[in-house]
């Protein structure tokens, strides 16, 4: 073999090898959780795998997400979808029927923590907009892989 088919073939290998990591470095990555507001699913310190593919598909209804903080721009945080637009919500962020029903605006989502007694959440801060949703957790893959399917997630609003 001559040293340029030598070459060329080093020079296809690594052009492919900078392609798949850019499109897995763009799609998927890995995260480390902090904070009580999502408990029980996800503890302190849990390592979860997310992927960032979902905001260009749609969010369902019990996804488990990270976004920027409305509040906070320099804060992520991890909520899980309650409502997305056009969806009610009761004032609280549960269901019942006497008390006071918003609409989720279009372009927006509720978000709320499993841990509804220690969340900072869409019942403070209200709807979110879409732009601030970056991804979606896929699987706690620390301390033990746990896939999170969103038709397994209970969710307890309308």
């Amino acid at each position: 073999m001559n040293m340029s088919k030598t070459w060329q073939r080093m020079f296809h290998t690594l052009g492919a090898a900078f392609i798949g990591y850019t499109i897995l470095d763009s799609s998927i990555q890995i995260s480390v959780f902090s904070g009580p507001s999502m408990e029980p699913t996800i503890q302190e310190n849990d390592v979860g795998l997310v992927e960032k593919l979902t905001p260009y598909k749609k969010f369902q209804r019990g996804d488990i997400v990270i976004a920027t903080s409305p509040d906070n721009p320099s804060i992520q945080i991890c909520k899980r979808i309650l409502a997305l637009e056009g969806g009610r919500i009761t004032s609280d962020g549960s269901y019942a029927l006497w008390r006071e029903k918003r609409v989720v605006p279009r372009g927006h989502v509720w978000l709320e923590g499993d841990n509804k007694d220690n969340s900072t959440d869409s019942r403070q801060f209200g709807a979110i907009p879409l732009g601030l949703v970056h991804c979606r957790l896929l699987a706690k893959i620390s301390p033990k892989v746990e896939w999170l399917a969103t038709s397994n997630i209970p969710v307890n609003s309308s």
